[in-house]
């Protein structure tokens, strides 16, 4: 008798009709929940996702320890949109990235290193070289008044899981020159 209302949410889920999975986009195309999330022992997180046609929506290869995001979107037909690398956390587009038409005529190739003096991946290597290390290190992109900066937090794992504190870095994007200001940052799981 303890184990009828496990067999009956067995059977209820087993015969009920499967939801349509996805949220509708501005255009109406359907964009799906991960059809696939692994986690692998090389600290990649690897994330599929489909059209409700069935046709692949997206792949990320995301690597935990740097927290750079290999990124693949689709067409709803199934052909290559946009292709490169994105910081994990605030999705900032890293080296080179290609567009391509739903034909698989290349758009575009656009480097996105060049659209700053010290990009993603040279503010990575200014912050790892004060102390900063990944992957407890999280690297946005911020203006202040008429600059841009790579503002690095390097959150303090030891302590209580639910509220962190960080020190923080600031990299003037345009000079390089390395700030750290009197402001720490705070978050709550």
């Amino acid at each position: 008798m303890k184990y009828l209302p496990v067999i009956f949410l067995s059977i209820l889920l087993s015969c009920s009709p499967k939801a349509k999975r996805g949220i509708g986009t501005p255009l109406g195309l359907t964009k799906p929940e991960p059809l696939y999330r692994a986690y692998d022992s090389s600290n990649y997180t690897i994330t599929i996702e489909n059209y409700a046609n069935g046709n692949r929506y997206l792949e990320m290869y995301e690597n935990r320890l740097t927290k750079l995001t290999d990124w693949k979107e689709y067409y709803e037909s199934g052909s290559l949109k946009k292709c490169g690398t994105m910081a994990t956390i605030s999705s900032v587009y890293v080296g080179t990235w290609k567009f391509y038409s739903e034909t698989g005529a290349t758009d575009s190739v656009i480097d996105y290193d060049t659209k700053f003096a010290v990009p993603y991946t040279k503010a990575m290597q200014i912050a790892e070289g004060r102390g900063f290390k990944m992957p407890e290190t999280e690297i946005i992109l911020i203006a202040k008044g008429k600059n841009t900066y790579w503002q690095v937090a390097a959150w303090d794992t030891g302590r209580f899981a639910a509220a962190q504190s960080s020190d923080v870095l600031l990299i003037n994007t345009a000079t390089g020159q390395v700030t750290k200001p009197s402001y720490k940052i705070h978050k709550v799981s």
